[in-house]
């Protein structure tokens, strides 16, 4: 089966295609360290499985996922990811990724699995995923349930520490409905101000982390 590893730290995403070619059995078509190259290779290669990593350079995986599965619903999706956010939880089964593992606590033979599961079209969610995936159902106020669609998105935007005036601009809002909804968002949550949303907006996967804090947790490879 074709395969495409999307994964931003060249050495791990050299260990993957090893893992992947001469353990596993898988034809490697194509690799990327970004998500704009990633949606290329993808379209070109046209492979049955994208391995893909969550944490890109130029944004998150799921923008990947939201460029090509309109355009090609037969390219499966394995996430490979050290985060188990809310964030991640939700955009997982919102955009019918077929599995996720967890980097921190799967072992190689676990991979294999996973792979080998959605190569022969099924899924395969890890232990650590459904765990996280069912304490945050039991958790009523959870921001998943807390916050509407619309909110959610104003706080990615917050997040980045966009004003009121960008935000509204970029999504065609006037500058005092934007205020409203911040204040709507931060009694919601029980957030005091700006820069502690801000950084909930970061823990929780809803905004891209600032440059130079993009770093990977240990592996179990």
């Amino acid at each position: 089966m074709k395969l495409v590893i999307v994964e931003d730290h060249t050495l791990f995403r050299e260990v993957l295609r090893k893992l992947c070619e001469k353990e596993f059995g898988f034809k490697v078509v194509g690799e990327a360290g970004t998500g704009r190259a990633a949606a290329d290779i993808i379209r070109a290669q046209k492979p049955d499985i994208v391995l893909l990593d969550l944490n890109l350079p130029d944004g998150d995986g799921f923008d990947v996922i939201d460029q090509i599965q309109p355009e090609n619903r037969d390219v499966r999706f394995l996430v490979l990811s050290s985060y188990c956010s809310d964030y991640a939880l939700y955009r997982v089964e919102k955009s019918a990724v077929h599995g996720f593992v967890d980097k921190n606590t799967q072992s190689v033979e676990m991979l294999r699995e996973a792979l080998r599961a959605v190569g022969m079209g099924h899924c395969y969610y890890s232990p650590a995923y459904m765990e996280a995936k069912l304490e945050r159902h039991r958790d009523p106020h959870s921001y998943i349930k807390t916050l509407s669609n619309r909110e959610r998105e104003l706080v990615g935007y917050m997040g980045q520490s966009m004003t009121d005036e960008e935000i509204g601009v970029k999504l065609g809002l006037a500058r005092k409905t934007i205020e409203t909804h911040r204040g709507s968002i931060l009694r919601k949550l029980g957030i005091p101000n700006t820069p502690k949303l801000i950084r909930f907006a970061i823990e929780m996967g809803l905004a891209p982390l600032p440059p130079g804090r993009r770093g990977k947790s240990e592996v179990h490879f």
